[in-house]
């Protein structure tokens, strides 16, 4: 195991590539992005999944209702998917960025 990083030692543990460390700054800023727009449209579905009042699904008829349902359910898996794929790009910049700046991280 190695010594924990002191302060004063904080700046040499720096990495001397400016250039990837803003590179991979940039992503994870960018995966945060698309992580919270994909759970705000998670949000919004899992909404219009619950319905607040009558389904408008229910005034048409059958064939119209199931595919604004199967649409609705794409929608909801679509967003899912999203929220995963962006979550995991997410953690793994984040680790990235950690292993730059601070060499005892165990990632």
């Amino acid at each position: 195991m190695t010594d924990p990083v002191t302060p004063g030692t904080a700046l040499v543990a720096m990495p001397a590539d400016p250039v990837r460390l803003n590179a991979v700054r940039d992503q994870l800023s960018t995966d945060l992005d698309t992580l919270e727009f994909a759970m705000h449209t998670l949000d919004v579905v899992a909404a219009m999944l619950g319905g607040d009042g009558e389904d408008p699904a229910d005034a048409m008829d059958t064939a119209t209702a199931a595919r604004i349902r199967r649409d609705n359910m794409s929608a909801i898996r679509h967003a899912c998917r999203l929220v995963e794929n962006r979550g995991n790009r997410a953690i793994a910049s984040g680790r990235n960025l950690l292993a730059l700046t601070d060499p005892n991280s165990s990632t």
